[in-house]
């Protein structure tokens, strides 16, 4: 497999000649949030955008547990 390096800020950055990069970026995604979901039986795979970023470069987590509520308590 072949990785490409190139800087994208965020989702919405994402330009129509970035799809090799996308392309790469969620087969990888889709490999790590299986692997979880094996595991755990569940999984959240999430991105920032704007201020809720503190690295300023499009990354994605997976993760489980808890579901994330709003600020008010409420299940998203």
């Amino acid at each position: 497999m072949s990785y490409q390096k190139k800087h994208i800020i965020s989702l919405i950055d994402i330009k129509p000649d970035d799809a090799d990069v996308v392309n790469e970026l969620f087969s990888t995604i889709r490999e790590v949030a299986k692997q979880v979901y094996e595991r755990y039986g569940a999984c959240t795979v999430s991105t920032n955008i704007g201020e809720y970023q503190s690295n300023k470069h499009l990354h994605w987590h997976v993760h489980y547990g808890n579901r994330i509520k709003d600020l008010d308590g409420t299940w998203c």
